[in-house]
Parts: structure tokens; sequence; C-alpha cells
């Protein structure tokens, strides 16, 4: 099984995998379409992961070698422009389903937290996974398509409201967690 999670930056689809993680037996792993993405912007930049996991430090511009840009921004464009749309639209897809085998209990039962694109989404769906959507109320303004792609995607299979607290938000994806 495998649940997708997809939301706006900020909108709490790290700790939605958390939630559900921890109430989950076995515990499914986490996992990421951007895992791969972000090895290489380390070897790019000689960050970290715990760097790139960091919310403010991915804000930060690098410095002048790098032309004023952040680590999102570097993550985006080789995320997007150059994986997707110069090698192949599933480039990211295929590189984290080449880990996913169904004949293990454990490596069968994933989260992936950063769900951005409807290729993602169907990915997920043919493996008879579902795809969960997090709405939050937030002033942050991003137009990259990484984060737009999904705002019309009708094929959610759950939308969670996350603009509550978080015993909320645990108790609708525990619902969710017991529907299936």
């Amino acid at each position: 099984m495998i649940y997708g999670i997809s939301g706006k930056k900020g909108s709490g689809k790290d700790l939605v995998g958390k939630i559900i993680q921890g109430n989950t037996q076995p515990p499914y792993r986490v996992m990421k379409f951007a895992d791969k993405i972000k090895d290489i912007v380390c070897l790019l930049t000689g960050c970290s992961r715990d760097d790139l996991e960091n919310r403010e430090f991915k804000e930060r511009e690098l410095g002048e070698e790098w032309d004023g840009l952040t680590p999102r921004r570097i993550l985006q464009l080789l995320g997007t422009e150059a994986g997707r749309q110069v090698i192949h639209n599933n480039l990211w897809v295929n590189a984290l389903f080449a880990d996913y085998d169904t004949s293990s209990n454990y490596d069968s039962k994933w989260i992936i937290t950063d769900v951005r694109f409807e290729n993602e989404c169907q990915a997920i769906k043919d493996r008879g996974g579902i795809v969960i959507r997090i709405n939050r109320d937030s002033d942050v303004v991003d137009d990259h398509t990484s984060e737009t792609a999904l705002d019309n995607y009708d094929g959610f299979d759950f939308v969670v409201d996350n603009n509550g607290s978080i015993d909320d938000l645990t108790n609708n994806l525990i619902k969710i967690i017991n529907n299936d």
C-alpha cells in the first residue's frame, strides 16, 4: 500500500507522513520523489540532507558563486526544468519506484510525502495506492509548476484540511487509514 501526500509548501506534508507512519503497523517507510534530486543537490552544493530538510536553509541564497540561487530553486530547476522537461517526464517516478518491492511487507508500504504532479499521482494509483491532498491556509505564494500542477486536479482520494490542531489532523488521518 502506498499513501501519496500532496499539498503546497508549508501545508504539513511531512507532518502527515509522520502521523501516518506512527499509526500504521508495521510502520510505513517515508519516501520522496525528490530523494534523488536532494542527493544530487547535496553533491553539487556541499550541503547535507538535514540542511535540505530545513525550511530556513532552503530559502537562503547560497552566495555569489550560485548567482543568488536558493537550494529550493536549485531543487525546482533540477527536478522539473532539467529532469522532467529535458530528460523524461517520469524520471523521478522511475527512480523512486525502482526500489518498490511488492513481495516485501516492508518495502511495499510507503508514504510518499511530496506528490506534485499528475503522473506521480497516477503512478501511486497504478500500484493500488491512494493520494491525499493537504490544504492549509497560507500567504506564501510560489508559482513554480511544482507548486501549482495539482491545483485543479480532481483525482485525489481524500482532501484533508490542516487548519486546526494536530489532534484534529491526526483524527482525520486515522479515519483514512482505517478506511483502507
